[in-house]
């Protein structure tokens, strides 16, 4: 085989590699981060008639984590409530 076939060759592996290793990452990144995190804020924006409302749904102890906390991570749930 030519040198410039070989090229191709290693070129398309090593994108399929830092492809599949940043799948592999980021699922770690999401998984790690759902963990942590101490409640879900809800955006509850179904009703035109009136602004956005938001909610706070913490777990269990996620509001003393809160208060003793500078930073926290929470879910984002953006379902309307009204149908």
């Amino acid at each position: 085989m030519s040198t410039a076939v070989w090229l191709v060759i290693v070129f398309v592996t090593a994108i399929f590699s830092m492809t599949l290793a940043l799948m592999i990452a980021s699922k770690r990144i999401d998984n790690n981060l759902n963990q942590r995190a101490i409640g879900t804020i809800k955006m509850d924006s179904s009703d035109p008639t009136s602004p956005p409302y938001l909610f706070a749904e913490f777990e269990p102890n996620g509001f003393e984590t809160l208060q003793r906390s500078e930073f926290v991570i929470m879910k984002v749930d953006l379902s309307g409530y009204i149908k």
